[in-house]
């Protein structure tokens, strides 16, 4: 045989096998795509899954506040007559009482859930129901609750004034 079929027959034995090369590879990449697919689509199943159980959380935590509005509506308001009684014993503002409450979480009978404490967070969770009673909300960022206090206002000095506090009655979500 003359050399040159000899290339020929060299060159296409080289594309053959490049060819039979490139098809082995495409179909390699091709099923670590479609693993890649399958872990991709399960993943995103996951997502989803996760997506919807905090979206039922969300309604779930949608329906305590609306309960929880529901109850504040039918709180009773503070009047005249109360104010001035508030004022009488030294407080201007409902929202002292308010303060000072936030200022002693060991009221709250309950301990905290999963490292949380529990505690009074946002004074407009706070309502001062008369001139002797509170009802307020309290937390833990994984637990809450609600409680009805008795105060009195303790007026020993002229802006010295001092609040005794007593739990009546608290409950907690579980």
């Amino acid at each position: 045989m003359n050399k040159k079929k000899i290339f020929n027959i060299f060159v296409y034995i080289l594309l053959i096998s490049m060819l039979i090369y490139l098809v082995i590879d495409k179909h390699n990449l091709t099923n670590e795509v479609n693993v890649s697919n399958r872990n991709h689509q399960s993943l995103v199943e996951d997502l989803n899954k996760e997506i919807e159980s905090k979206e039922n959380t969300i309604k779930e935590l949608n329906e305590i506040i609306k309960r929880k509005d529901t109850i504040i509506e039918k709180l009773p308001k503070l009047d005249a007559l109360m104010l001035d009684n508030l004022k009488d014993k030294g407080i201007d503002d409902p929202i002292k009482i308010k303060k000072d409450l936030m200022n002693h979480p060991e009221l709250i009978p309950y301990e905290g859930s999963l490292g949380g404490t529990m505690s009074f967070f946002s004074i407009e969770d706070i309502y001062v129901l008369t001139d002797k009673w509170i009802f307020a909300y309290f937390e833990d960022g994984h637990t809450l609750g609600y409680m009805l206090l008795r105060y009195e206002i303790i007026n020993e000095k002229e802006n010295d004034i001092k609040i005794k506090w007593k739990v009546l009655d608290s409950y907690i979500f579980e």
